[in-house]
């Protein structure tokens, strides 16, 4: 569902859970990174689990910009959306 929305809207940003409907969010950025329609698009990957280094560096090497964990409060949300829009 997420995919094909993100291929009728072309967003500027895209946010991914790490856990979502039985997948993975890292699963989702190979399909992401796989589709030349959508490849190029900025994404962020967002857990509820500590970001440590392991999954820091596996987020990025599948294209993520940035991995973060929540609860993201106002301040960190506009922070994070404007570094990835550069």
């Amino acid at each position: 569902e997420g995919f094909n929305l993100a291929l009728k809207i072309r967003p500027d940003l895209i946010m991914v859970d790490y856990r979502f409907n039985g997948d993975t969010g890292i699963d989702f950025a190979k399909r992401l990174r796989d589709d030349p329609r959508l490849a190029l698009i900025p994404r962020v990957l967002i857990t509820e689990m500590d970001v440590d280094f392991a999954l820091r560096k596996r987020a990025l090497s599948e294209g993520y910009l940035n991995c973060v964990q929540k609860p993201i409060f106002d301040r960190t949300w506009a922070k994070l959306i404007r570094s990835c829009m550069k």
